[in-house]
């Protein structure tokens, strides 16, 4: 049952309710009115009584308009829940904290909530973003939205060619990480970004990428003097990553104890190790490196590492335009250059790893030297990439 009072009427309090009709199934409405608050509530106490007999029993205080509203609600979902219903909405309307923000506000809050400050290109990323969708509420916007504003990249560098798998790669990163953060924060429910699927790109693929010893030979060859070899030896002969490579100091190198401490700031694991039990040969290229080797900086490294790879003629040559087929052509040709030198970047540490185990069937040193500390995903990755004849050629790689 359910009120209203009617203003202006002899009989201005209603109470009003349904019956089973004469089919049994079809219900009517039925109503009553009177003339005060009072006689509705008596005649309502005997209804109810009645109602509680027959074991339905059943008051509700709720305005006719408000009902009718229901029973539309009702017919239009098949009878969903209505919490469900609701639920939902919050998630995609707003409702809970923070939830009504425009995509310029989160953008605009998201660098107070990192350690860190934001990389150059992902600023550049969210920049570029915010121009397009930035007035948009951010719980609003969908997947479709996200994957039509990568469509539409454009940088002015580019000069209206299309973008590179790559760069929409690092935009879809740089999505994904402004979405995770947002969950964290309660700015979302769900992360938008995450089905954005990664564009594909050519050269590069999902395996480990080794050397071979012909490669590796070719690299070493070639850079025996670089002023960066000591630091390549470090990733090829010791497995070190390359962001560690980077960064260890010449005080780290105790080349009398024939081991490296690896401080916790200057590799994934974040602990300090004394590590030691390497090749032969790793000693031999970190005494033949010259002193200045451990003095340049982590920057200068990456790119001298990527100058050894393109010395040894280890990257991929870019041919002419015409031969390309244009400038599209030669895009795409460099694109190809950009991934191979990418699925490269830990390439000397997979291989050290590969060839390890192959040469000295060790899997619990082999961890141990790689930081590691599962030997079931050092198998998975790594076992039966190499030959143990081809594994012990590789340590005898020298100056």
């Amino acid at each position: 049952m359910f009120f209203e009072t009617r203003t202006g009427r002899d009989l201005p309090f209603l109470a009003q309710w349904r019956e089973i009709g004469a089919d049994g199934k079809k219900s009517k409405r039925v109503a009553q009115s009177f003339a005060d608050k009072s006689s509705r509530d008596a005649f309502v106490h005997v209804w109810i009584n009645k109602r509680t007999e027959r074991g339905k029993h059943v008051s509700l205080s709720v305005p006719v308009s408000k009902m009718q509203v229901w029973e539309k609600f009702d017919e239009i979902t098949g009878g969903a829940n209505p919490i469900e219903v609701a639920t939902f909405w919050i998630r995609n309307h707003g409702g809970e904290a923070g939830q009504n923000m425009t995509l310029n506000q989160v953008i605009e809050k998201y660098p107070s909530t990192r350690s860190k400050p934001m990389s150059s290109s992902m600023t550049l990323h969210l920049e570029r973003l915010n121009k397009v969708l930035g007035n948009r509420r951010f719980t609003s916007i969908t997947p479709e939205d996200l994957r039509a504003w990568l469509k539409g990249l454009a940088p002015k560098r580019l000069k209206g060619r299309p973008p590179s798998p790559i760069t929409v790669r690092t935009h879809c990163k740089s999505l994904r990480t402004l979405w995770s953060a947002a969950i964290i924060q309660q700015w979302a429910s769900y992360n938008t970004a995450a089905a954005v699927a990664f564009p594909h790109v050519s050269g590069e693929g999902d395996d480990v990428n080794i050397l071979t010893v012909g490669e590796a030979r070719r690299l070493f060859a070639a850079n025996r003097n670089a002023l960066c070899v000591g630091r390549l030896a470090l990733e090829a002969f010791g497995g070190l990553r390359y962001t560690s490579a980077a960064r260890i100091a010449k005080d780290d190198v105790l080349i009398a104890e024939k081991g490296i401490v690896m401080p916790g700031r200057k590799h994934k694991s974040g602990r300090r190790h004394f590590v030691s039990g390497w090749p032969a040969n790793l000693w031999k290229w970190i005494q033949h490196a010259r002193p200045e080797c451990w003095e340049i900086s982590e920057r200068t490294y990456l790119d001298l590492k990527r100058a050894a790879f393109v010395r040894a003629g280890l990257k991929p040559e870019v041919r002419s335009k015409k031969e390309e087929g244009g400038s599209n052509g030669a895009q795409a040709t460099r694109d190809v250059e950009a991934a191979v030198l990418a699925s490269r970047k830990n390439a000397l540490r997979h291989s050290f790893a590969s060839y390890h185990l192959a040469a000295f069937k060790d899997q619990g040193l082999t961890a141990y030297l790689m930081t590691k500390t599962s030997i079931s995903s050092l198998n998975n990755d790594y076992r039966g990439r190499a030959t143990e004849k081809d594994a012990k050629a590789y340590f005898a790689i020298a100056p």
